[in-house]
């Protein structure tokens, strides 16, 4: 075989693997490709790996807040904690997702709303359900993007 058959046939295999491992949840668990990612189910995520992307409907959105002593007697606002979802998948499985800190809470206060889809990737995953019954929890960083997802996902059992 000359060279550019052997480079094609190498294309084909690395094409046939990716495709392989995008199209097999239980490969993209354990063989995770750094950089690339593959769309999961909330009950596919756990912390050990970082390669994230999930498709969700956002059931509810609140602010967690801490009351600031000295400034409740001045009349201030409460101190932001952070910015909640509770995530629902395509099968009903439910997560908490928190941003925490007040640049990436400007960044997504206003820009996810409750009953619309979304596209997010980027993020962490860590314990702490907090009363639902996933033990996990999804942690915006500075890398995670979310995206409006136009579809409507009430078929789908929401």
């Amino acid at each position: 075989m000359n060279s550019a058959g052997s480079s094609l046939a190498l294309n084909f295999l690395m094409l046939f693997d990716m495709f392989v491992l995008h199209h097999h949840s239980a490969l993209r668990r354990v063989l995770p490709i750094p950089g690339i990612y593959c769309n999961h189910l909330l009950s596919d995520l756990h912390p050990s790996d970082t390669c994230w992307e999930i498709r969700v409907q956002v059931n509810r959105a609140f602010l967690k807040t801490e009351l600031d002593i000295y400034g409740a007697e001045r009349g201030w606002p409460k101190k932001l904690l952070s910015l909640d979802f509770i995530f629902v998948d395509n099968h009903s499985e439910r997560m908490l997702a928190s941003v925490v800190g007040d640049h990436l809470i400007q960044r997504f206060f206003g820009s996810i709303d409750e009953g619309k889809c979304y596209y997010i990737k980027g993020f962490t995953v860590q314990l702490g359900g907090e009363g639902l019954n996933n033990h996990y929890k999804i942690i915006y960083g500075a890398q995670t993007e979310a995206e409006e997802w136009d579809v409507l996902m009430v078929e789908h059992g929401f």
